[in-house]
């Protein structure tokens, strides 16, 4: 299994393929309150987006969503806001 290191952490070099992305996830669980969230966000510099998805759990079996898009056309790994979420 390859072992990342330190330059894994930020953005990659935006490649040729128009459908090329760079991806950003982030997950959190609290048992405590049996809740939790997972989220993605993706940049396509060749397509001009940037994209959010987010899930959460909610106590009781309840689940939240939330998505949007935005004008991106340089990469970036430094802010990501897309909506409501940064």
């Amino acid at each position: 299994m390859p072992i990342l290191d330190a330059r894994h952490d930020l953005a990659h070099p935006v490649e040729g393929d128009t459908a090329w992305s760079e991806s950003y996830y982030f997950n959190a669980y609290d048992p405590g309150t049996d809740s939790g969230l997972f989220s993605r966000i993706g940049i396509r510099p060749n397509e001009g987006t940037m994209d959010v998805g987010m899930s959460l759990w909610l106590p009781g079996g309840e689940l939240g969503e939330y998505r949007s898009v935005r004008e991106q056309r340089e990469m970036v790994d430094t802010v990501l806001l897309v909506g409501d979420v940064r």
